[in-house]
Formats: structure tokens, C-alpha cells, sequence
């Protein structure tokens, strides 16, 4: 029921190089009934800009890289340990 019923928001955005394009998804999952998007094709999006938001609920995400993306988690990264907003989980850079 849950992968069904899931509202999803699927955002391209096209990074400076060496990043590129990268693809954001938003799952607003069970009783979230909204994905609403803030952005619009054509916008020109920043470092912390507000890309949407869901509503009523748990909610789930991912941003895909391309095949020329290396992403390497951060040295606090541990299993079952929050993390608090805006820290810096991972890195995303070219692979050589």
C-alpha cells in the first residue's frame, strides 16, 4: 500500500561542473497526501534553497548523482546516530 499510495516530487537540477546533472525525489509516504514544489523548471537554485516541503506526516528522500559522481560519507556518519540539520553527511565529487 505504502509504495502505491505515496505522493512523490521529482526535481532535476543542473549543478555547475564537475557535479552536473543531479536528481532530488521526494516520498511523502502513507497518510502524507502532499509533495508541495517551490521550485519551477527554469528556476536558479542555490546552496540552502528551499526546493518544496511535504505535509501531514513521514516523508522520505534521495538525490541521485550520475555514474561520474563519487559520494563518500562523512567520518561521523555512524548507523543509528542522529544527526542534527545541516550537518555535513557525505561528499559528492568527480570520480578519477
Amino acid at each position: 500500500w505504502l509504495t502505491v499510495a505515496a505522493a512523490r516530487a521529482v526535481i532535476f537540477i543542473q549543478a555547475a561542473e564537475p557535479i552536473g546533472l543531479m536528481c532530488f525525489i521526494g516520498v511523502g509516504m502513507v497518510e502524507v497526501s502532499t509533495c508541495q514544489l517551490l521550485v519551477k523548471q527554469g528556476d536558479v537554485v542555490e546552496k540552502g534553497t528551499q526546493l518544496g516541503m511535504f505535509h501531514f506526516g513521514g516523508s522520505t528522500h534521495a538525490l541521485i548523482f550520475g555514474p561520474h559522481i563519487k559520494v563518500t560519507w562523512a567520518d561521523v556518519i555512524q548507523k543509528d546516530t542522529h544527526h542534527w540539520i545541516n550537518t555535513i553527511i557525505a561528499k559528492a565529487e568527480l570520480v578519477r
